[in-house]
């Protein structure tokens, strides 16, 4: 990361042609050297900015040093800063030396940030990347460890990244300019704030995306049309702007246990390598040099759609791919399973580390039991 701020002028070449913006930024590539604040990998993701009793059931998973992804939801043009709520999960993980992973997102079912752009062509999104800012600048922050900012959601699927307004259908090359203009400006904006500790990077793409979204002003459409996969979505945001890579500090990814690229999930580990490891192909189709933070990926045990498994295979077939697969890969920072706790993710479809009566899942007790057996952060451990 280059110590330095001025004032630039970013030509990102596109496409439909070339698009400018002022911004005042840290010029250069991001840091390929990023670290968390500790070698412990163990972590679960939160599906909002969780109350107390989740962050301490997050401590007592992973441990101090371990990783939490708070989703908070509710970042639009009228946003003025960030909610007290916020503020005060986010200092409560930092008290726990716990490294935090924020996902900005729209207010939930409103993910229709290309209607907030500046202009009719949804490449200038100067208005919404002072709202990011306004909350980013009044985030806590620690000396100790990054605060890690994870732009969006999953924009590949038509409901993460809809018209607001009906138009006309938009083909997911459309979709990926729009949203690597989109990111380009909000990352432009969070690094002029200046603070090395803060560490951006674009929202994880689903494995499997849409090849068309219908644009009928709503978040489904009868035009949606699935067909590709994230690494499709991944080259047209770099054909669009070649630069949108260089303003990542990390690859967050949604590695979930498939036996296919895009397809045939929730499989038994022994089937599930495509999936897991798929965060090396989306490497090869961004920066290889970025680290990597897996805000996704795991088994459920009953969600309609997917092969179901026991809690107990879920459990197993969980601490085996931290066995085998993310605790001996350098690249991964950390590891964010979805999710916590959640009566609908959660109780209902078989996600839970923990259900909402309180109920610890087989998997939160073979994890949290295998992170003490390693020796991580013995002082947490049972």
């Amino acid at each position: 990361m280059l110590c330095c701020l001025w004032l630039v002028v970013l030509v990102f070449v596109s496409s439909n042609g070339a698009h400018a913006f002022t911004a005042n930024i840290i010029a250069g590539s991001s840091s390929s050297g990023s670290s968390s604040s500790s070698n412990n990998k163990f972590g679960i993701g939160l599906v909002s900015e969780g109350n107390s009793r989740q962050l301490d059931l997050a401590h007592q998973l992973a441990g101090s040093g371990g990783w939490v992804l708070l989703t908070l939801a509710g970042i639009d043009l009228s946003t003025t800063g960030p909610q007290p709520s916020w503020v005060n999960s986010i200092k409560t993980l930092q008290g726990l030396n716990m490294n935090v992973v924020l996902r900005l997102s729209p207010p939930w079912g409103q993910s229709h940030y290309r209607d907030m752009s500046d202009d009719a062509n949804h490449h200038n999104y100067t208005s919404l990347a002072a709202a990011f800012v306004r909350v980013v600048s009044q985030l806590p922050r620690s000396s100790n460890a990054p605060l890690w900012l994870q732009i969006e959601n999953e924009p590949d699927l038509c409901y993460e990244w809809y018209c607001g307004q009906a138009g006309q259908p938009l083909s997911y090359t459309e979709i990926a300019s729009e949203f690597a203009a989109f990111y380009l400006y909000v990352a432009a904006a969070v690094k002029a704030i200046g603070d090395p500790n803060l560490k951006v990077g674009p929202a994880p793409l689903a494995p499997g995306g849409a090849l068309k979204c219908g644009c009928c002003g709503s978040q489904s459409c009868s035009g949606d049309s699935p067909g590709i996969t994230g690494l499709q979505f991944m080259d047209a945001m770099t054909a669009a702007y070649p630069k949108v890579w260089s303003y990542a500090d990390f690859l967050a990814t949604h590695s979930y246990p498939a036996s296919g690229i895009g397809y045939s999930f929730n499989v038994p580990f022994s089937q599930a390598g495509p999936g897991l490891t798929y965060y090396r192909l989306e490497l090869n189709h961004t920066r290889p040099d970025l680290p990597v933070l897996i805000t996704e990926t795991g088994w459920a045990s009953h969600t309609q759609g997917l092969p179901p498994c026991s809690e107990d295979n879920k459990a197993a077939w969980t601490v085996t791919a931290y066995q085998q697969l993310w605790l001996a890969d350098d690249r991964i920072l950390g590891v964010m399973p979805f999710m916590l706790q959640d009566a609908t993710w959660g109780d209902k479809d078989g996600y839970a580390y923990v259900l909402t009566n309180g109920q610890q899942q087989p998997v939160f007790t073979q994890v949290q039991a295998l992170r003490c057996q390693l020796q991580i952060d013995p002082s947490s451990c049972p």
